[in-house]
């Protein structure tokens, strides 16, 4: 039958477009399975997670469904890596490999989804190329880190698909699909609580179900599970956002600071997507200035670019296009303030879809006004060329993601106050024992942000361990500034003062750190040696009494509780702390000599 051979036919071209676009899409990001960690989160979400070390298990799987992983609530990217470990240990191109495989699979599902509700095969093919090699796909892609991303990104394909099946022919079965499709894109990463908004940019453009006002309000009840599983993750999301401290900002700023912030995030992301060359894992906050003409002039064009998608009613692609991306991306567009976030690539790894499909549809318009046998012997070759040259483009972008020495020289070389990945390569450097080469950059990070706790309390940490005590008190001082109740800042601040005698100014700092942590032996010791130092030895005695029934093994406390006893006179209690030492370290010489000092004067 001609229609049975046509249907055919068209799956069997799907499945052939499918398989080229997973074919590229390896050709582009395989060089990954020789990739390292980078020292980015990777180690946060692979190697310092228990639960993901310990493979796939029960117990992984339970506590994936019952904890926020690093901020987010994502059980399904938790288990992803689980699994890598499981199959793959510690061997970074193995969790690579996942990550690209995830991300060919999103592209091939898209392509489908595309074609199946459009029936334009070439124009849904070019739309996944871009989607799917696009260099702005590298942080997610190349990133371990960003495994979330192509989680989600694979189930929200899925649902796409899904839902172009369910409005060609409804039922429960095909809604169920979409709903858990939805629900899986949710659990790999909250992205997906604008996708309710995407199906109903479907419903104007390809599928054509919004034909009027009574449409509209059957298709957003009939989405009402959707946008109450979003609102459900939104909760989730704020919950496992403020567990590490990166939650919406408190005071948000005027609403003509969100538009503005907005306005030059929206022109960053579409300037990277056109001329995708100076791209960065990590763009400070001085990526987001501009001229205030600028501003103004992209504050009128995006607008004016908006009303223009409306206006065609024969090229709605254009406004379905064009607010897909404005509506993914406005979460992190800036227009809510949220703590820590700034542009990322990463970002636009669902968003860019929408841009994706008005290339496509407009160059296959374009072409069709020289008439139709033009578009249909011309749109092959331009789509093979721009996925080609695209692809070359993302694979060049992803070797710097090689490894973290690389990738971070990449970000300073093409961005200007680059403070974050000033301290990523002083780290790197200070793992390969170049020092010098680490405060370099340590001091250039706080010389661009010279009140950022975080930044303070790295460079005063580094100069603390490299001996420079004295240099690294003001460091801690200001980091505690912003930051007053840090366990770790004043913990270090009292140690470093300590080290220069300074026991009066000592004492706020260790009595703070002791506050929020009780339980650190050494804290104990270390304000009992500040008051000895004062010369409170009745208040100091308890300290190193409460720091060895911590922790009977501290040496120094316990050579310090000796010394203050043998001062006051107490010779058999501090004989019995100086033998205690040797017990555990019979060649200390100074549990020797203050053993020998004792006998000298009668202690035995």
């Amino acid at each position: 039958m001609p229609g049975v051979e046509a249907h055919s036919s068209h799956i069997r071209r799907d499945v052939c477009v499918a398989l080229l676009l997973i074919a590229l899409t390896l050709a582009v990001f395989g060089q990954a399975v020789r990739f390292e960690f980078l020292a980015y989160d990777d180690s946060r979400y692979v190697q310092e997670n228990p639960a993901v070390m310990s493979g796939l298990t029960w117990k992984t799987v339970a506590w994936a469904f019952t904890h926020p992983h690093f901020g987010f609530y994502m059980p399904l990217t938790t288990l992803s890596h689980a699994a890598d470990v499981q199959c793959f240990g510690e061997w970074a191109g193995g969790h690579h490999l996942s990550s690209v495989l995830l991300h060919a699979l999103a592209a091939a599902l898209l392509y489908l989804a595309l074609a199946s509700m459009t029936g334009r095969p070439w124009e849904s093919a070019l739309a996944a190329a871009i989607f799917a090699v696009h260099p702005l796909r590298s942080e997610s892609v190349a990133w371990i880190a960003g495994r979330k991303d192509v989680v989600s990104g694979l189930f929200w394909m899925a649902a796409l698909w899904a839902y172009g099946g369910y409005a060609h022919k409804p039922g429960w079965i095909r809604y169920g699909a979409v709903f858990f499709a939805q629900l899986a894109s949710l659990m790999g990463k909250p992205v997906a609580l604008t996708l309710p908004c995407v199906f109903l940019l479907l419903d104007c453009w390809p599928l054509g179900r919004l034909t009027g006002h009574r449409a509209l309000l059957r298709l957003v009840l009939e989405k009402l599970p959707f946008f109450a599983l979003s609102a459900l993750f939104a909760v989730l999301t704020l919950w496992s956002e403020g567990q590490i401290g990166t939650q919406v900002a408190a005071q948000q700023p005027s609403i003509l600071a969100s538009a503005k912030l907005a306005t030059v995030a929206y022109a960053r992301y579409l300037e990277h997507f056109l001329w995708p060359f100076h791209l960065a894992v990590y763009y400070p906050w001085s990526t987001m200035l501009m001229p205030k003409g600028a501003i103004a002039i992209w504050a009128l064009a995006l607008p004016a670019v908006s009303l223009l998608a409306l206006a065609p009613a024969k090229h709605r692609y254009l406004a379905v296009g064009w607010f897909w991306f404005l509506g993914v991306l406005a979460p992190l567009s800036g227009i809510v303030q949220i703590q820590g976030v700034t542009l990322s690539d990463r970002y636009t790894y669902v968003p860019s879809v929408g841009l994706g499909i008005v290339v496509a549809w407009g160059i296959s318009g374009v072409l069709a006004r020289f008439g139709t046998a033009f578009r249909t012997a011309a749109l092959p070759a331009i789509a093979v060329g721009m996925s080609l040259g695209l692809a070359a483009a993302g694979a060049w972008n992803t070797r710097y993601y090689h490894d973290s020495e690389r990738l971070f020289d990449r970000a300073l070389s093409v961005t200007r106050d680059n403070d974050f990945a000033h301290t990523a390569m002083g780290y790197v450097r200070e793992q390969q024992g170049d020092v010098e080469a680490a405060l370099r950059h340590y001091r250039e990070a706080v010389r661009i942000s010279p009140h950022y706790a975080l930044w303070n309390g790295i460079l005063g940490d580094f100069l603390l361990k490299h001996g420079q005590a004295a240099e690294s008190i003001p460091y801690f001082q200001t980091a505690l500034q912003s930051d007053a109740r840090n366990v770790e800042y004043n913990t270090k601040l009292g140690t470093a003062l300590l080290g220069q005698g300074q026991y009066e100014a000592a004492l706020p700092p260790l009595r703070t750190a002791l506050e929020l942590n009780p339980a650190n032996a050494a804290l104990h010791a270390n304000l009992g040696v500040a008051l000895a130092g004062l010369g409170r030895l009745e208040e100091a005695a308890p300290c190193f009494e409460e720091a060895l029934r911590l922790n009977p093994r501290l040496i120094d406390a316990r050579i310090n509780l000796g010394v203050l006893l043998f001062q006051q006179g107490q010779l058999k209690r501090a004989e019995e702390q100086f033998t205690a030492v040797l017990q555990q370290d019979p060649g200390n010489a100074a549990a020797q000599e203050h053993l020998k000092r004792i006998w000298q004067s009668g202690g035995r």
